[in-house]
C-alpha cells in the first residue's frame, strides 16, 4: 500500500483502509456483508490510497463517510460518495421502499418529509394494515394533557 503525504493519519486515509480491508480480508469482523458477498475495490484504489482521494476529495464534514450508491456495487468511480449518516441509513439492504404518488423512498424518509414520526407510520402500515399513503398523509393525533381530567376517580372530557 502507498501512502500519499501527509494522509495517513487522516480521516479519508481511515475510509480508505476500512474499505480495503473489508473487501479483501477475510478476518476482518464485516468481511462477510462485503468481500464475502463479492464486493470488491476498484482495482486502482486497492493500491493506491492517494488515487482514491484525487476520486473522492476530502470529506465534506467530519460526519461524512465512504458510501456506495449501489449496495450491491463495487467500491469504484460513480458508485462511491461521502454520505452522512442518515443517508446511509436510507440507503441499506434492509430498508423497504415505499411507492407513494409515482416516488420511492423509505419509510424514514416519507416521515421526515410529512413530520410524521417513525414508530406511528410503522404501526399503521405493519400492525393496523393501513395503506401506503393514508398512513404517511394522515396527521398524527396531538396528545393534550388537559384533555382528560382525574377528579375522585371520575374522568372529565374537557
Amino acid at each position: 500500500m502507498r501512502v500519499f503525504s501527509g494522509l495517513s493519519r487522516t480521516k479519508e486515509y481511515q475510509s480508505w483502509r476500512d474499505m480495503v480491508r473489508r473487501c479483501n480480508k477475510p478476518t476482518d469482523r464485516c468481511y462477510k456483508h462485503y468481500g464475502g458477498r463479492g464486493i470488491k475495490v476498484f482495482p486502482l484504489w486497492e493500491k493506491n490510497v492517494s488515487a482514491f482521494y484525487q476520486y473522492m476529495g476530502p470529506r465534506p464534514t467530519k460526519y461524512h463517510t465512504i458510501e456506495r450508491i449501489d449496495n450491491n456495487g463495487n467500491y469504484e468511480p460513480g458508485n462511491v460518495r461521502w454520505a452522512t449518516q442518515t443517508e446511509q441509513h436510507n440507503n441499506t439492504r434492509s430498508n423497504r421502499l415505499l411507492d407513494i404518488f409515482g416516488r420511492k423512498q423509505t419509510i424514514a424518509q416519507w416521515c421526515n418529509e410529512y413530520g410524521l414520526k417513525f414508530n406511528t407510520a410503522h404501526a399503521r402500515i405493519f400492525r393496523y394494515g393501513w395503506s401506503v399513503e393514508r398512513s404517511i398523509i394522515t396527521p398524527a393525533l396531538k396528545r393534550n394533557r388537559d384533555y382528560f381530567k382525574h377528579k375522585k376517580g371520575i374522568t372529565v372530557i374537557l
